[in-house]
């Protein structure tokens, strides 16, 4: 008994020295996360502030030909909308990125339907990212046993990745699940 004892007390100190370094990394990633964040809605509204002004002033009905302030102004438009474009872009793709490791988190304590939900919320924003449809092809079919979703991402991730090291290895599996009957599971 006291064997059981000392393996569950190592247990618990164990999984305490390995995730907590990875509790303190994501905490320090989010405080980051929160402050960049604040700076780039400070910049959109600023920005969004001068296209407003600039939507309202940069035409002028009394003249019949444009003149070298309204072309400069419309060109400072379209400077400012690609600019915010550009800052939606990649506040999507730091957010994707986000739930991606926050799916490898839950995927490394075993936490399958967290993780799988964390996967998705990264596809949806970033649908061409090759390594989450990996790990959802994998999650897909060794936690929850449905082959069509495990094919789906698998066979998007060799397209996504078509010289991908591991390619004979999901192209095998491939194979395999190809040839097991269609479990459509969770």
């Amino acid at each position: 008994m006291d064997n059981l004892k000392f393996k569950i007390f190592l247990f618990f100190t164990l999984s305490n020295f390995l995730f907590m370094p990875m509790q303190i990394r994501a905490e320090d990633k989010n405080q980051s996360w929160q402050a960049q964040e604040q700076k780039l809605d400070q910049e959109f509204e600023t920005l969004k502030k001068k296209l407003a002004e600039l939507k309202g002033g940069g035409e002028n009905k009394n003249l019949k030909k444009p003149n070298r302030e309204t072309e400069k102004l419309k060109d400072e438009n379209l400077k400012l909308k690609k600019k915010i474009l550009d800052m939606e872009n990649a506040r999507k793709s730091d957010v994707a990125s986000l739930y991606q490791e926050l799916g490898t988190a839950y995927t490394l304590a075993k936490l399958f339907g967290l993780a799988i939900d964390a996967y998705i919320k990264a596809l949806n924003l970033n649908p061409d990212n090759a390594e989450v449809h990996y790990n959802l092809g994998f999650l897909y079919q060794h936690s929850r046993g449905n082959t069509k979703k495990a094919l789906y991402h698998l066979k998007k991730y060799l397209r996504l990745e078509p010289e991908a090291k591991n390619r004979k290895d999901v192209k095998d599996l491939i194979d395999m699940l190809n040839e097991a009957p269609i479990v459509e599971g969770k």
